[in-house]
């Protein structure tokens, strides 16, 4: 069993500050160093801050490597393709598709039942309301 290499840190240091500044210059490299410390300062110390993994999961490509492809970390998102997109999109093509609804009381057998039973019901009010 491996134990996780401790980090050697400056506990009086802002890491987070240490990070915004790396994150402005462009330097993620930095930013992925001080977000290491940050982490382990926060496990260290029992601070009741949430860890992040922002910078030191970043993958090559997410654009973190250079400056002009990102100025700020808070424009990268994650991206998620669900296995079930084509599916998806297959079903909400077929509903908002589909054909225009059209519905004739005179040819629904249920709607004339309904019909009778409340226009006898109604005769019946009538004819007890007026005597």
């Amino acid at each position: 069993m491996s134990e996780k290499k401790k980090l050697e840190y400056n506990t009086d240091t802002d890491w987070q500050a240490e990070i915004n500044r790396a994150n402005e210059s462009g330097d993620y490299a930095s930013a992925a160093t001080y977000e290491k410390y940050r982490n382990q300062k926060i496990d260290d110390l029992g601070l009741g801050y949430a860890k992040t993994n922002v910078y030191s999961s970043a993958p090559a490509d997410s654009g973190l490597s250079t400056p002009k492809k990102a100025k700020s970390i808070g424009k990268i998102t994650p991206s998620y393709t669900s296995q079930y997109s084509d599916e998806i999109k297959s079903l909400a093509d077929k509903i908002l598709n589909r054909e225009q609804f059209s519905y004739n009381p005179e040819e629904d057998e249920l709607y004339k039942q309904y019909e009778k039973q409340y226009t006898k019901a109604g005769k019946r009010a009538m004819e007890d309301t007026l005597g």
